[in-house]
């Protein structure tokens, strides 16, 4: 069973210790998590903890390749925005963080200090020291949202509140293209049949 001692946002580190043949076999453990540390995303009731590691305690190779994997996604979802698109997002919003979680037993989860982590290095302003809120998940394509909003937590019996959303601007779909199309050639053929109308 899980650590009870354990709660979602703890501080945490993952235990310091060789990697076993029941851990190969579970995948829960191996000898890159040593040490790494972060917060508590999920406890399940297995006994497992989804750790949501601190880019800052990640080796130095396996940090630079999330920043070249997050650069490249935050190119290819920008150049799939229209340049109107582009043109509205704010510099937050253009911001794209991935991050990275381990999936791990609870006994290897230690809890540590809040104030556990150094600042980060000025050189490396891509990866922040504390993981960014809201984050985006890796296949995600929408942008953050600027500010830090607080999760909604309801009870079984609780309704979901009425949240006024701005509507976003209708994405054209290939089938609206191609009726654009298709109505602009026709267009085109009636001014060559009757070039007075």
């Amino acid at each position: 069973m899980p650590d009870t001692k354990l709660k979602k946002g703890d501080t945490v580190r993952i235990a310091d210790r060789d990697q076993t043949a029941e851990d190969t076999q579970s995948g829960l453990f191996y000898n890159h998590y040593r040490t790494l540390a972060g917060i508590v995303d999920t406890i399940y009731p297995s006994g497992e903890v989804v750790v949501e590691v601190n880019p800052v305690t990640l080796a130095a190779d396996v940090k630079q390749r999330l920043v070249d994997m997050q650069e490249t996604m935050r190119s290819k979802w920008l150049d799939s925005l229209s340049e109107e698109a582009r043109g509205r997002l704010s510099p937050a919003e253009q911001q794209f963080q991935l991050k990275y979680a381990v999936l791990v037993n609870a006994s290897d989860v230690l809890p540590v200090e809040p104030g556990f982590f150094p600042a980060p290095p000025p050189e490396s302003p891509a990866i922040a020291a504390e993981p960014a809120a809201p984050r985006l998940e890796a296949a995600s394509t929408m942008p953050a949202i600027a500010a830090e909003q607080p999760m909604l937590e309801l009870d079984a019996e609780q309704e979901l509140p009425e949240i006024a959303a701005e509507t976003p601007p209708k994405r054209l779909t290939s089938a609206d293209l191609d009726a654009m199309e298709e109505a602009e050639l026709e267009r085109h053929r009636k001014a060559l049949q009757d070039p007075d109308a």
